[in-house]
């Protein structure tokens, strides 16, 4: 069993489509798997869906999760404030909210979150 979710990743192609509800869908189920206790979702991506809606998505329940989005940003020169996640912090945040979701930490990719936000988000569990 050792490295074949390694190797099915390296052999699997780049997809034309961002499917955010499918994943979510399918950490649901394995954390839901797992039993009780808090359970510790990371997802890096610019969180803009962009699937087939005639996919089928399976149930998602978030409860007992600490999620923790790691994305990019657009800085706006104008406002002087960075846009995370294409601006759609607020629509995913609530979402995660409504699904259960123990807390939701936003960071930026490309700073140094794996010294802080990181940190902060393990050591809730």
């Amino acid at each position: 069993m050792e490295g074949q979710c390694s190797k099915k990743v390296l052999l699997t192609r780049e997809a034309k489509a961002t499917d955010i509800s499918g994943a979510l869908s399918l950490a649901s189920q394995i954390g839901q798997s797992q039993g009780a206790g808090d359970k510790f979702l990371v997802i890096f991506s610019d969180m803009f869906e962009y699937r087939n809606p005639k996919l089928p998505v399976g149930k998602i329940r978030l409860d007992g999760f600490h999620v923790l989005v790691v994305c990019g940003a657009e800085y706006n020169s104008e406002a002087d404030t960075l846009k995370l996640c294409q601006g759609t912090e607020a629509l995913w945040g609530s979402k995660f909210k409504t699904l259960g979701a123990s807390s939701v930490t936003y960071t930026l990719e490309t700073g140094n979150w794996h010294l802080g936000s990181a940190k902060e988000f393990f050591d809730r569990g």
